[in-house]
C-alpha cells in the first residue's frame, strides 16, 4: 500500500501530504490599468463658473451651491470654480438688481432735460 488515499489525507501516523504548488502566472501578462474616474458631479462647478461669467447669475448660483456641496461630500472636483461661480453670480445678481432699481427710478421721476 504505497499510494495515498483519496482526498490528500495521509494514513494515520504519517505527515499530511502538502498541496501541489500553484502554477506561476503566464509570462508577459499584466493587470490592465484604468485611470481613476473623475467624480460624476464635477461638471456642476464648471457650469457654475461659466454661466456666471456669461451673466446668467441665477443659473451660476444654483449650480454653484450644488457643486460646492457635492465637492464637500467628495462627489465632485473643482470646488474653487464652484466658489468663484457663486461669488460672480451673487455679484452679478446684486449689480442687476441695482441697475433695475435705477432704471425704474429714472423713469418714475419723469424728469427729462431738453436742450
Amino acid at each position: 500500500m504505497g499510494h495515498s488515499p483519496e482526498g490528500g489525507y495521509a494514513p494515520a501516523g504519517q505527515a499530511p501530504i502538502p498541496p501541489a504548488p500553484a502554477a506561476p502566472p503566464a509570462p508577459g501578462y499584466q493587470q490592465a490599468y484604468y485611470p481613476p474616474a473623475r467624480p460624476p458631479k464635477s461638471w456642476m462647478n464648471i457650469t457654475s463658473f461659466i454661466t456666471s461669467l456669461l451673466g446668467l447669475s441665477i443659473v451660476g448660483i444654483i449650480f454653484g451651491h450644488l457643486g460646492v456641496n457635492a465637492a464637500k461630500r467628495g462627489e465632485a472636483d473643482y470646488k474653487g470654480l464652484g466658489i468663484a461661480g457663486l461669488a460672480i453670480g451673487y455679484l452679478g445678481l446684486v449689480v442687476g438688481v441695482i441697475w433695475v432699481i435705477a432704471v425704474i427710478a429714472f423713469f418714475a421721476t419723469g424728469e427729462t432735460t431738453s436742450y
